[in-house]
């Protein structure tokens, strides 16, 4: 007698969740690195902890809808895979060492631009004074004196370090941003809003 062939398969949820795992941290590390780039900035050298890149690549769907295309793609060869219906399927198109290498490369191939275009959009919001969600910098009291703060000012991220602040502008696109750091060591304390 025959075992009964379960309506779930586990190897197809195994293989998509890993997926869903190394998309999340790819995407997250490469609109990271897009955000950053558009202030001017490499975020390598901000000792970003990786738990952000990969809360990062999961949250920025919320913001960017069509990084979805490379979870669906992957969840579509993921359940083909595990399909009982796979065997039907002309042999070009069916799962084997050579298929799962080309979709990973496709997904690879849509996922980057896809990431870095929602990297930059959101940097683009952040940098127009209309639509920013960064704080702004209500005070900065430094250890010698006080920093001169102006409307348009606001707190990018703290490192270990430094405070990188940004000025926010009219017209991103067409304008260079203003990007100051601040060693920790010097401010006594900064008071920011949203």
């Amino acid at each position: 007698m025959t075992e009964p062939k379960s309506v779930i398969n586990i190897e197809a949820i195994k293989n998509y969740l890993t997926l869903l795992g190394v998309l999340s941290v790819f995407i997250g590390m490469v609109s990271l690195d897009a955000y950053y780039q558009r202030f001017g900035l490499q975020y390598h050298f901000l000792n970003i902890p990786t738990s952000h890149s990969i809360y990062r690549g999961l949250t920025i769907i919320t913001h960017a809808w069509y990084i979805l295309i490379p979870f669906l793609i992957g969840g579509v060869w993921c359940s083909l895979i595990g399909s009982v219906f796979v065997k039907e399927l002309p042999k070009w198109i069916q799962p084997n060492q050579l298929n799962t290498l080309f979709i990973i490369f496709v997904i690879t191939s849509i996922s980057y631009p896809l990431a870095w275009m929602a990297g930059d959009d959101g940097a683009l919001e952040d940098l127009k004074i209309s639509t920013t969600t960064l704080p702004k910098v209500m005070s900065i009291n430094l250890k010698d004196y006080d920093y001169p703060v102006d409307k348009n000012l606001h707190l990018l991220t703290l490192t270990n370090k430094f405070a990188v602040l940004v000025r926010t502008v009219e017209k991103p696109q067409y304008e260079t941003p203003f990007t100051n750091f601040l060693d920790l060591n010097l401010i006594n304390e900064i008071k920011t809003r949203y």
